[in-house]
């Protein structure tokens, strides 16, 4: 390998570890800011980043609850964003968070953290089966309509499921927009995780040419991150 490819990969490389050491601080920082807003805590933190969202998504929750105030709170996938959306209403005294998760085990691991936290009275956890939804002719997998029978009126739908590995359609979450649509306040804020996928790429470009919504913005964190609004 000629010198100045060597030198090139080195170079590649080096901008990595930077960039490794930048993103460690950034969620450390994120994480002792949410320690902060949350204070006190009732129970230590779950574990935050691999599957579970990452603290600067915490971060963005947060501060988004914060702006818009919302009451009726509706999350696709719980876990430690229940905990976070449920302090919030903890210190707000006005609303509710609604968690439907597709795993026995998750949902059974998120009402224990609903309970070490103390937030039984705002935060509830609902086990919802993926199967399969028909939608103009497109077959997903998606989490059993029923479970939402009850839903009215969300003003804030947060977006972290069903996971995509291991479901047999692309684009795994873009049923939640047909499905919940009418649900949705108009003004109700639209959070997704993970949009540094494409699928998640592709379900917000979709969405938006399908709905009546518009794009705040987008969020360039560890996994990305897109709000949206209902007109």
């Amino acid at each position: 390998m000629a010198d100045s490819a060597i030198i090139a990969k080195l170079d590649q490389m080096l901008a990595r570890l930077e960039r490794g050491q930048e993103l460690v601080y950034e969620q450390i920082e994120a994480l002792m800011n949410l320690h902060t807003l949350l204070a006190p805590l009732n129970a230590p933190l779950p574990p935050m980043r691999k599957w579970a969202i990452a603290p600067d998504f915490g971060m963005l929750l947060y501060s988004l609850l914060m702006e818009y105030k919302p009451t009726t709170v509706v999350e696709l996938g719980g876990g430690v964003s229940t905990v976070i959306t449920g302090y919030y209403f903890a210190k707000s005294e006005d609303g509710t968070v609604q968690s439907f998760d597709h795993h026995p085990l998750f949902t059974s691991l998120a009402r224990k953290n609903v309970e070490a936290h103390q937030l039984i009275d705002v935060a509830t956890v609902t086990h919802a089966p993926l199967t399969d939804v028909t939608l103009n002719g497109e077959t997903w997998q998606w989490y059993k309509p029923d479970a939402f029978e009850g839903v009215s009126e969300i003003d804030f739908l947060t977006i972290d499921g069903p996971p995509q590995q291991d479901n047999p359609h692309d684009m795994a979450r873009y049923p939640a927009l047909p499905i919940l649509f009418d649900k949705l306040q108009h003004g109700a804020i639209i959070l997704m995780d993970d949009t540094h996928r494409q699928h998640e790429q592709n379900i917000a470009d979709r969405w938006l040419a399908e709905f009546d919504i518009t794009k705040l913005y987008e969020v360039d964190n560890e996994k990305g991150a897109i709000v949206l609004q209902k007109q």
